[in-house]
Order: C-alpha cells, then structure tokens, then sequence
C-alpha cells in the first residue's frame, strides 16, 4: 500500500539518523536479494535520506541503498512507526516479520517489517527508470505522460500508475485524483482536453497536500466506499467496480466523465 505519501512519511521519520554510521545489517535474503555476504554498507555513514516516488533512497559515501515497501511493508526506528494506523498494513511490529535490520553505532535500529516478504532493498538502484515525482508534476510532464494528442488507447489511470512516466501515485491516490477531478480512470488518457488536463494537474497537488496533512494516502473521500455497495460520497449512486491498469478501480458513472 505504501505510496508516494507514506513513503515521505518514513524518510522524514528516518531524517534523525543523517550522520549516524552503520554498525551491522541484518538481511532477509528475498527482501534484500542485492545484498549477499557482507553487507557493503557496513561501517558507511548516512550521508542523506531521500525520496523519488515510492522509492526510499539512502545516500551513503560509496553506495545508494533504495527500499521499495511495497504492498504491505513498513519503515521502523526503533521499533516506532511513522503512523498511528495505517488501513492496509501493521504498524505493531511482529519480530517474525521484520525482514531487515539496520544497527547504527549510536544503538538505534532502522527495520524493515513486511509479513508478505514483497519488500526489495536494492544496491544502486536504477532512479533514471523512474518518472518525474509526482510533486513536480507540470503541464509538460503530464502531457508527456499520458501522450497527449496521439492515437494511443492506454486508460488514464494506467497511466498515471506507470512509476516510469509519473512516479508516486499508486492505486489508492489516483483513484481518488481521478473522483476529484470528474475523470473517469478507465478514458483513453491521451484524449483529455486542455481544460481537463489542467483540472487533473491542479488536482493532483491538491490531493497530496490535502491526503499528506490527514495522514495518508487512504483517507480520501472515496476511501469508505471502496468496498461492495459503496456509494459516491457526493451523489449517492452506486459506486462501479472494475479493473484497470490491473487494479481495482472505484468510480462515479455520475460524476466522473
């Protein structure tokens, strides 16, 4: 579930440990299949903490580490969350599912917990097979994005899922983009007017501002009625239930064209 949202909330959890150096490693060999024997980020200092879309990125003297929580894992220091709660992942960590362990000289532990083993710690990551962050969205990259003006069919809301034109967004923020826009996910992307595409522009920053100040990225309007029988939130019809982009999409037939 962890997107581009929960993702800034686990670096700026992680911003304390900037300068500490890295006594020992403790790895899932699945999780962290980039790292075998020794790890080569022992002894390193964290140099800094960053983030490109979903992926956390450390900054190390000789290596950049990134970590890709995917569906159900999650960041700790010290055994502390960045959350209270978070709808579709623990935040109570469970010693059997904390997949790596990261010991600072100081005593302090970062730990990856992830019951699914769907988690990836990679060693020098590709970050140019990664799109613009999604906070940075502009007229140009949006456009570029989702191909505007050419013939192509791809719905709107696999694009906007595609971490190599946009990165951040996951399935939870975009359809909740899409309700607040009046777009329909599953529309050929390429054919949206100028109007709609500043209207999607503009409400792609007003979403993450609005989603990141609540607490995350499931706490849109759309949330509760993700589920069978849910219903718009504005207009009280039925909410459709269909996949696209390989996901499951809830939308409005009423208010989402």
């Amino acid at each position: 579930m962890p997107e581009l949202l929960e993702v800034e909330a686990y670096r700026q959890l992680l911003l304390p440990t900037i300068g500490a150096r890295i006594l020992r490693v403790e790895a899932d060999n699945l999780v962290c299949s980039g790292l075998p024997g020794r790890c080569p980020c022992e002894g390193q200092q964290i140099l800094g903490i960053r983030r490109k879309g979903k992926l956390l990125l450390f900054d190390l003297a000789d290596h950049v580490v990134g970590l890709h929580a995917r569906m159900t894992g999650s960041v700790l220091l010290d055994g502390t969350s960045a959350f209270a709660k978070l709808r579709y992942a623990p935040t109570v960590s469970n010693e059997a599912f904390v997949r790596l362990r990261v010991h600072l000289e100081d005593g302090r532990v970062i730990a990856l917990h992830d019951p699914r083993r769907l988690a990836r710690v990679t060693l020098d990551p590709d970050e140019e097979a990664l799109g613009p962050d999604a906070t940075t969205v502009t007229t140009e990259i949006l456009q570029r994005a989702l191909e505007i003006g050419t013939h192509s069919k791809v719905a709107l809301k696999a694009r906007l899922l595609d971490q190599s034109r946009l990165s951040g967004l996951g399935n939870l923020l975009v359809d909740e983009i899409c309700f607040q826009a009046h777009l329909d996910p599953a529309r050929p992307a390429a054919l949206l007017t100028d109007n709609e595409l500043f209207t999607l522009i503009a409400q792609i920053g007003t979403t993450l501002r609005e989603l990141g100040a609540r607490g995350g990225s499931d706490t849109g309007a759309l949330q509760d009625a993700r589920h069978a029988g849910g219903c718009c939130p504005n207009c009280g019809v039925l909410l459709t239930r269909s996949t696209v982009g390989g996901r499951t999409t809830y939308a409005c037939r009423n208010e989402q064209q």
